[in-house]
């Protein structure tokens, strides 16, 4: 279905999304890139008229604009459930017993991670 208010929903969602990301730690990796990349997403849809939905459908190039809603519904979800379950605190080794090694690899365990959370 066309979703005619996609831009005022889209605003509103990224905003919750950013907010959001206050309750995750400043230093924590998925906080950092999800960040940077809803900002953008904010950028390009708070600069855009309410027609203009093709501009931000191919800035961001993730589907239509229906398709960002619901991506972003589900990043708040995911935001939400990860400042609950507090994810940052789980050690490197708990995630290796439950992750196979590329999944560790694209995980939020990086150079940037705190020390006690590395091997």
């Amino acid at each position: 279905a066309v979703e005619h208010r996609w831009r005022k929903k889209l605003i509103a969602l990224y905003s919750t999304i950013l907010n959001d990301l206050k309750m995750i730690p400043e230093d924590n990796v998925y906080r950092m890139n999800t960040e940077n990349i809803y900002r953008e997403f904010l950028r390009i849809v708070s600069n855009v008229g309410d027609t203009d939905w093709r501009i931000v459908e191919r800035k961001i190039g993730l589907g239509q604009v229906e398709q960002l809603i619901f991506i972003a519904m589900d990043e708040r979800e995911l935001v939400q459930n990860y400042a609950e379950w507090k994810l940052w605190l789980i050690p490197v080794e708990t995630v290796r017993e439950i992750c196979d090694e590329t999944a560790i690899d694209t995980f939020a365990y990086d150079a940037g991670a705190p020390q006690p959370y590395l091997s």
